[in-house]
């Protein structure tokens, strides 16, 4: 294993962590500063606050800037199946029949998946550009307004670890939302007990870096994204992660129900505090990446029972603080993670997975730059 001290012995990737520790309250201020005197506009899982909205520009309508094209740049590629991201300079309004002819009628072969929000399926554009087409029930003009208002929200959202949104549909007493594709699936599958094969140190290491990085961006630009799970997190066979499914209208338009009735609530991933009262803070995301770290460091899912019926946070948090870490990590690669780096990704998730919301790490705080 890789070791790196300094002249008293200490290890550098514990001055990393220390002083992360030490900056943690003022960052904090900083992140609290920063979002102070901004109101905030619930979206479905997630909170944008009204400056967001306040930084995009209505465009004039011109044909050429609804286009989905695929970008040119090398760096947006996956180096195994070439696939590249789409570049679009405004999201388009597309026709049923558009989408009907995508995914070639919605059929069984491009269906994706089935939730409680509504079927998802894959497509194929004309001009070739791959997409996952999103399809939720609209009764009435107002919702069809508010989804529309919400999706236009994200018309300028770009980054590398976050999925892109295409464009939108709202015909037929239907709403269609469409992202883009990516190649190799969601980080779920490879936590399964399926076909996939198990996740190399350093492919689990480069997830928690880029999810990390996503997750930080969309705070940053105040979003609050509420569903942080390894399902929502899409791969590229370089195992690049990108944030996506957000859900849009499903607060706004579901029966109430008691918070613990919500199975996405009560799923594994819920901070204790928002199972108590349901309300949507960064900390809540903060506490859901601790989970998807925790399910990288030991190869199960937050799903899964344990010995004694315990969770998988539950049967992890007496690990997380102690000198006994490598007990958590998965046998598939229990000879070749890196100790420094385990330590490193351990620390972080036991800060991620505080009880007290005020404990836990921003995810300003959450730098794994330095793995």
């Amino acid at each position: 294993m890789k070791r790196n001290h300094n002249e008293n012995g200490i290890s550098t990737q514990e001055i990393g962590i220390n002083h992360i520790i030490d900056q943690e309250q003022e960052e904090e201020k900083s992140f609290v500063q920063k979002k102070r005197g901004l109101r905030p506009v619930p979206i479905s899982g997630m909170i944008v606050q009204t400056q967001l909205q306040n930084s995009f520009t209505e465009n004039s309508h011109d044909e050429h800037q609804d286009e989905i094209i695929l970008e040119k740049s090398k760096s947006s590629a996956c180096s195994i199946c070439k696939s590249k991201r789409p570049k679009v300079s405004r999201m388009k309004d597309f026709t049923h029949d558009d989408l009907l002819e995508a995914t070639n009628g919605f059929s069984v072969e491009n269906s994706l998946s089935e939730s409680e929000d509504g079927p998802t399926f894959k497509g194929l554009l004309p001009n070739k550009v791959k997409i996952v087409v999103k399809k939720y029930q609209i009764t009435n003009s107002q919702e069809e307004k508010i989804f529309k208002s919400e999706v236009q929200l994200f018309t300028n959202v770009r980054h590398k670890n976050v999925v892109m949104l295409l464009g939108l549909c709202t015909e037929k007493s239907q709403l269609m939302i469409v992202y883009e594709h990516l190649c190799n699936g969601s980080l779920d599958h490879y936590l399964s007990r399926g076909n996939f094969q198990s996740l190399t140190w350093r492919e689990r290491v480069k997830i928690s870096i880029g999810t990390a990085r996503g997750l930080k961006y969309l705070h940053g630009n105040s979003i609050i994204h509420g569903s942080i799970k390894a399902s929502n997190i899409l791969l590229t066979h370089d195992f690049e992660p990108l944030i996506g499914d957000f859900g849009f209208g499903k607060v706004k338009f579901e029966p109430k129900k008691s918070y613990k009735d919500k199975s996405g609530r009560d799923s594994g991933y819920a901070a204790p505090e928002y199972l108590e009262n349901g309300k949507l803070s960064t900390k809540i995301d903060v506490y859901s990446f601790g989970v998807v770290l925790l399910e990288l460091i030991t190869g199960r899912r937050a799903t899964d029972k344990l010995p004694g019926g315990k969770s998988l946070v539950g049967w992890a948090r007496p690990l997380l603080g102690g000198k006994k870490y490598a007990l958590l990590v998965d046998p598939k690669i229990s000879n070749s993670y890196e100790e420094e780096q385990l330590q490193w990704l351990v620390q972080v998730t036991d800060k991620c997975l505080k009880k007290n919301p005020k404990e836990r790490y921003t995810m300003n705080m959450v730098s794994l730059n330095d793995i």
